[in-house]
């Protein structure tokens, strides 16, 4: 396994906040629940842990790196365009990170 090179362009670019004295276990996003609307803290070690591809949409989203830790809520989906300007929250059908293209590679939003 490598990491996320999803994560790693959206850190070369500034887009996820890095605490380096933390390091890996440092907050690198924080956003709400889609479910339950509860705060979501994400560290980098997860985003660094997450798939470039969101293929496993239709068995919960395993591979993601957001996970509401609200005791009932069973939400798990991935940090998107963490390598553009947008940013955004996924199921898993529209997270795509091209890990062929120049560089870390850009999310393709299909």
């Amino acid at each position: 396994d490598r990491a996320s090179l999803c994560a790693m362009a959206g850190m070369a670019r500034g887009n996820l906040k890095v605490d380096f004295d933390a390091k890996l276990d440092s907050i690198a996003w924080t956003g709400q629940c889609v479910v339950c609307k509860s705060e979501i803290q994400t560290k980098l070690r997860a985003l660094l842990d997450q798939s470039d591809c969101g293929g496993d949409y239709d068995m919960g989203c395993e591979g993601g790196g957001l996970v509401c830790s609200k005791e009932g809520c069973h939400y798990q989906g991935y940090l998107t365009d963490m390598c553009g300007k947008n940013m955004c929250q996924d199921d898993g059908t529209s997270h795509n990170h091209c890990t062929e293209c120049k560089g870390f590679g850009r999310c393709l939003g299909d």
